[in-house]
């Protein structure tokens, strides 16, 4: 059983990508999160590409341990009174 505290914060902080100065790129720049890898420059789709910079990562408390897992998503840009459903995948 997973849990995350509605109290948490990301732990990833944003840093600027490689800019193009070009003004014929038609590609925007977009500020992506440093645990993502370098190929996420390449996307050209504008909506994957903003979307990209909304990834955060959580640290998730394992119930069964002291240890904490990341776990990566991306938070509704309106929060509802209530808690968002969160899915995660298992390992077997």
């Amino acid at each position: 059983m997973f849990t995350i505290p509605a109290s948490f914060s990301p732990l990833g902080i944003i840093i600027n990508s490689n800019s193009n100065s070009n003004s014929n790129s038609r590609v925007s720049t977009h500020v992506f999160p440093p645990f993502l890898p370098k190929e996420v420059n390449n996307i050209k789709d504008p909506f994957a590409r903003k979307l990209a910079t909304r990834i955060e990562r959580l640290p998730v408390q394992l119930t069964i341990s002291n240890n904490c897992i990341m776990s990566s998503c991306v938070k509704p840009k309106i929060q509802k009174a209530a808690n968002p459903l969160v899915l995660l995948h298992g390992f077997d």
